[in-house]
Parts: C-alpha cells; sequence; structure tokens
C-alpha cells in the first residue's frame, strides 16, 4: 500500500535486532529499490516483471517482494545504480555486475534474455562509480573516464554515436570526472574543478547548455564552476555546490527544478 510518511524497510535497520544490518548504499528503479549492506550483500525488494530484483528467480516464480532479498550471490559490492528495469553494482574489486531487463544491452552484454541473476560486464575493471537510466547505464573508472553502454538512439552513450551499445564504449573528451548522473536518456559528470558536461537527449533542456538539441557528445553545461556532485533523474538534472547550494536544470513542469 501507500504511505505517505517514511516507513522502516524491514532487516534494513541496525536497531531493529539481530537480523539485522547496515545498509550503506541505495539505488531506486521505477518500481524497485536495493540497497548496498556494509558487509558487501546486497538487497533487492519491489517489482521483479524484469527479474530486476536479482535473486535469481524469473517474475512468473516472484512477481513482486515486499520485503528485501539477496541478490545472488553478491558478496563484495561497494556501490549500485538502478535503472527503470535493471540495477547494476560495482564490486570492491572494480568489477561490475548488472541483472534484470537488458533491451538495448543495457547490462552490458549481448544476450537477448534478461538475467535474474547478476551478470559481469566484460572489460571493465577499475569502476569506482556507477549509475543507472531508462535503458543506459554509464560507470566512472578510477582514471577519470566514463564509460556508457545500452540505449544510444539520443546519444546518451556519449560516444559520438546515435547507435546502441551492448558493450561499453568511451564518452568522448572526458578524463577528469568525479561523479556521474544518468536519466532517462541523457548523461551528465562532474569534472575536476567543479564544470559539469551532459550528452544525450535535449528537448526539455536537460543538457543545461541554453540549448534544446540533442548531443552525442559532452557539452558545456552554462555557468557551473563550482559543482562538488551531479545527479539525473529522468528529464532533468542537479548540482550540489561547493557553497552548499543546488542547481538544477531541464525538465520543470511538476516543479522538479525546485525554483
Amino acid at each position: 500500500s501507500d504511505s505517505s510518511v517514511p516507513t522502516t524497510v524491514l532487516r534494513l535497520d541496525n536497531s531493529a535486532g539481530s537480523a539485522a544490518e547496515n545498509a550503506v548504499g541505495l539505488a531506486l528503479g521505477f518500481d524497485h529499490s536495493c540497497a548496498v549492506l556494509q558487509s558487501g550483500r546486497a538487497k533487492c525488494w519491489g517489482r521483479n516483471n524484469f527479474v530486476q530484483l536479482g535473486i535469481n528467480l524469473n517474475s512468473i516464480d516472484v512477481p513482486a517482494l515486499t520485503t528485501p532479498d539477496d541478490v545472488y550471490q553478491v558478496s563484495t559490492a561497494s556501490r549500485i545504480a538502478s535503472g527503470a528495469f535493471h540495477s547494476c553494482i560495482v564490486l570492491q574489486t572494480g568489477a561490475v555486475q548488472c541483472w534484470g531487463g537488458n533491451d538495448f544491452g543495457a547490462l552490458g552484454n549481448s544476450d537477448p534474455a534478461y538475467s535474474a541473476f547478476p551478470k559481469t560486464v566484460a572489460g571493465i575493471t577499475t569502476a569506482t562509480r556507477i549509475s543507472a537510466g531508462l535503458n543506459h547505464t554509464c560507470v566512472l573508472l578510477s582514471s577519470g573516464v566514463v564509460q556508457c553502454w545500452g540505449r544510444g538512439d539520443e546519444g546518451q552513450l556519449g560516444n559520438g554515436s546515435f547507435a546502441n551499445s551492448s558493450s561499453p564504449v568511451t564518452v568522448a573528451g572526458i578524463t577528469t570526472a568525479t561523479s556521474i548522473g544518468v536519466g532517462n536518456s541523457h548523461s551528465c559528470a562532474r569534472l575536476v574543478g567543479g564544470s559539469v558536461r551532459c550528452w544525450g537527449r535535449n528537448v526539455e533542456g536537460q543538457l543545461g547548455n541554453s540549448s534544446t538539441v540533442g548531443s552525442a557528445v559532452p557539452v558545456v553545461v552554462t555557468g557551473l564552476t563550482s559543482a562538488t556532485g551531479v545527479t539525473s533523474g529522468g528529464f532533468h538534472s542537479c548540482v550540489t555546490l561547493s557553497s552548499g547550494g543546488v542547481n538544477c536544470w531541464g525538465r520543470g513542469d511538476l516543479g522538479q527544478l525546485g525554483n
């Protein structure tokens, strides 16, 4: 049932007793939620129609879960991200694994089937952060480079192409990223020094460059020189500033820009 006030997620509250576990990371999809635990395990709950819970059972067996369950055989997770119908983790080794819906190659492999358990994304060994959107995923590597995979029809992979890719491609011209945000069909990165670059769909102004023309390569977000982090929603993005303030841009029809 819906709730208009915060409710405690069962077994993820350290005050709840011996069965509880400490959560250190959180990710939200359209209708599912996931957490990384201090132990390195991961749990998900909610809708499972695209096997996005990663519990190694298909959606016919488990259409939804109202309490968290273990993501299959995950014990060394450090970061987690959820897209609309899939989720991904960064392991302590720097590798990346994904599960759930694989439309457009959102899981980083060419298997046409969805995956009810984590599968390793080939070629990534130094990931530090991850973000997921509607049908694409991006990771930040320890080198400051960003790589993306999945749907690319609006340039959201940032490699100068409008093609989908089921394997990681490198975002053009970014070598000093420190954080990333992925929306439905756009992506952004905060760079060393405080500037921000975005790429992909721009119909709602979500690239922040005083334009509504999309771009398959990163463009500079206008006027930002002191961003400390970036995150993206469906059609908008926001940054935290060194002053403690927040700036947002993109779609604002429901007040999501906060201005």
